[in-house]
């Protein structure tokens, strides 16, 4: 797959992160002087975009980013070394850290002074104040956890933490309240995504493979992104007497080798065999059906699916993925619009 997808999940997840401010909504604190002469607005603004334009400028200066506007295609290749790249890393993981607790500080001492200069009377004032301090209280919290799991980017920065924020990051770890990231952290498939196709025959010679509705199977099928039930559709009338399952490496079908643009008719998939991964078992196998009873799997429950369900799925399958992401991209635009035009 495309891993790519993975960095705009988490570029989607960040925008929880910011204020309501930032989008013309949420209490503001009017009579606190830094907000009524915007001075703190204004050095939230100016840092954010010199980091913006720093991080921009580094990223394209060492991974030599190279745009083709006439293809509308761009490329990059890291130009560090292996020594010069963990060198970087070396002095970023502090840098980063220090400025994000700077900003942290910052943005505690301004709700601290505004729940001061809170209008009310003092009782309102020191309830303002209490939660005000509740919330600092957790978020410091988080963010010295947070500090653990991007800390692990860098043996030196990890093991300067105190211990006993990395023993409380150690008890919460099942919770997984912090969480590092990284491609492939927690992935496989990078020489190609390993599937197992399974299939079933009823002589041993002849094998005949069943299709799901979630996962690759059938090179031509267009990737689905609506699931309503596992299994797409068998091979057979009634159950057949063997079952296997073989493991596959599938990769996206390239632009070029279909000559234009994918459609119901192309290879979405291209795949190559690898290994045997469940030899042949018979359904008169004893130890089998004794294994499937033993853990719930028989008998099999008759489950059968809502006309609802079933209209939804008929209906999807008409848009591919691409025409529906940018659908309900435009959806929301045009929402966001018009919401702004009802505002002004």
């Amino acid at each position: 797959g495309n891993y790519n997808f993975f960095n705009l999940l988490t570029i989607v997840l960040c925008f929880s992160l910011l204020d309501e401010k930032i989008w013309g909504k949420g209490r503001r604190c009017h009579s606190c002087w830094l907000s009524t002469c915007s001075w703190h607005s204004l050095m939230v603004s100016l840092s954010t975009l010199a980091l913006s334009g720093f991080l921009i400028a580094v990223t394209v200066y060492f991974c030599n980013v190279y745009v083709d506007w006439h293809s509308w295609s761009a490329s990059s290749r890291l130009s560090l070394s292996f020594e010069a790249y963990n060198h970087a890393v070396k002095v970023a993981v502090p840098l980063i850290a220090l400025y994000c607790g700077l900003s942290l500080i910052i943005e505690v001492l301004y709700a601290f002074y505004c729940s001061i200069m809170e209008q009310g009377n003092k009782f309102w004032k020191m309830m303002s104040f209490l939660q005000t301090g509740i919330v600092s209280y957790i978020v410091a919290a988080m963010f010295a956890l947070s500090l653990v799991s991007f800390g692990v980017l860098d043996g030196a920065f990890y093991h300067s933490i105190p211990a006993e924020i990395r023993a409380v990051h150690r008890k919460l770890d099942p919770y997984a309240i912090t969480n590092s990231y990284g491609l492939f952290r927690r992935m496989t498939g990078v020489g190609g995504r390993p599937e197992l196709i399974i299939e079933g025959s009823n002589n041993g010679i002849q094998w005949s493979q069943y299709e799901f509705l979630y996962k690759p199977g059938d090179v031509h099928s267009t990737p689905v992104y609506v699931v309503l039930k596992l299994l797409k559709s068998s091979p057979f009338a009634e159950p057949p007497r063997l079952i296997r399952v073989q493991r596959y490496h599938y990769h996206y079908t390239s632009y070029d080798h279909n000559k234009g643009l994918l459609n119901q008719t192309s290879k979405w998939w291209q795949r190559e065999f690898k290994s045997e991964y469940l030899f042949p078992l018979s359904k008169e196998d004893k130890d089998l059906k004794e294994y499937l009873i033993n853990n719930d799997f028989l008998p099999i429950p008759n489950h059968t699916d809502s006309t609802i369900l079933s209209s939804i799925r008929a209906y999807s399958e008409v848009f591919t993925p691409p025409k529906l992401l940018w659908a309900l991209l435009f959806c929301g635009v045009a929402a966001s619009a018009t919401m702004s035009l009802f505002r002004t």
